[in-house]
Formats: C-alpha cells, sequence, structure tokens
C-alpha cells in the first residue's frame, strides 16, 4: 500500500497520492503469546487503533496454547494506511508478566488486500518478559 505523503510521477511533476475513501472490514485475529519461549494462559489481548479512531477494535483471552482467537472490526483508508496505527497489546490480568504490544499495520492490510480477512500471528508471537 502506498503511504498519504507518496507522490506518483506525472510526467515530470510528483503529485500527492490522495486517500481512498474510509471502509471498514471484518477480520478475524489469531495472535499467540508467550514468555520465556512458553505459551500463556488467560493474557488479554486487544487490537487498539491509537490514531484515526482511537480505542479497542477487538479483543480475545489466551487459551492452554496461548492463543486469543477474536474479531475485529478494521477501518482501512486506501493509501493512507500511514495515518492509522493499529497496535495488538497483552496484558496479564494477575500481574505476573509485564505488559507487551505489537504493530499491527501490515499484518491487518495484508490480510485486506490479500482478501482473506484473517490475521495469525503465530510464528512470531507476543513475547511478554
Amino acid at each position: 500500500m502506498t503511504g498519504c505523503g507518496s507522490t506518483e510521477d506525472t510526467g515530470g511533476e510528483t503529485a500527492p497520492i490522495e486517500c481512498g475513501d474510509e471502509v471498514y472490514h471484518d477480520l478475524s485475529l489469531a495472535v499467540m503469546v508467550v514468555g520465556e519461549g512458553s505459551p500463556l494462559e488467560g493474557i488479554d489481548v486487544q487490537l487498539i487503533e491509537e490514531n484515526w479512531e482511537p480505542g479497542e477494535k477487538g479483543a480475545g483471552v489466551t487459551d492452554a496454547d496461548g492463543i486469543a482467537t477474536f474479531g475485529a472490526s478494521v477501518l482501512d483508508i486506501p493509501n493512507c494506511w500511514n495515518r492509522l496505527s493499529y497496535t495488538i497489546s497483552a496484558t496479564d490480568p494477575s500481574g505476573v508478566w509485564g505488559d507487551a504490544e505489537k504493530q499491527a499495520n501490515s499484518y491487518l492490510c495484508n490480510a485486506i488486500s490479500d482478501g482473506t480477512m484473517t490475521v495469525e500471528i503465530l510464528d512470531f508471537p507476543i513475547e511478554m518478559e
């Protein structure tokens, strides 16, 4: 995806690329959370957007395999993903593990672009300390 600040060649001159219309997509997420390399159960996982429309967009709790699965409503602004800031956060309600997060824009953008509407963050899990 091209960012808002990008330009395109228009015969020797450059012009800003315009943002597309806002569109919401329902995505399915599967997010693994580990601590010291082992899956963590009972961790609260949230998808949060921090810039355009701040707030939680979806949430789940990890199971015995350390995986939280949940749905989320994700805003897509074609050509302007740089205006969005999606983060997946992990919080341990027991307080044993410190909070952790992972930037999610590329995962979400790819799921929308390829039409799968599915995000799996399993091979590179969120690591809590």
